[in-house]
């Protein structure tokens, strides 16, 4: 589990600046598409607030409400946040 953990950190820090850059530009399709890679990740992961932050942005992509995602993308990042105070020091790998 530790290292999934390590590898969702890493992947929402790849993830979470494309899902920013496809609502600035409008592509909804790329948002939508992005969190439900995530979501997936997450829910193996047993990241419920991330599942759900994820949900809404999948339903913001669907429904092109593009506005509303920098608040969903905050969440997300806040919960990435709080995942890495809960797994502890000797949880994440040493950088």
């Amino acid at each position: 589990m530790v290292t999934g953990l390590a590898e969702f950190e890493d992947e929402m820090a790849h993830r979470i600046p494309a899902m920013r850059a496809a609502a600035a530009r409008g592509d909804a399709s790329t948002l939508e598409h992005l969190a439900s890679l995530l979501q997936s990740r997450a829910r193996a992961l047993g990241a419920d607030r991330c599942v759900e932050a994820c949900d809404e942005l999948e339903t913001v992509g669907r429904q092109g409400t593009l506005g509303e995602a920098p608040v969903f993308l905050a969440q997300l990042e806040d919960e990435l946040d709080r995942l890495r105070v809960t797994a502890g020091p000797f949880s994440w790998p040493a950088e």
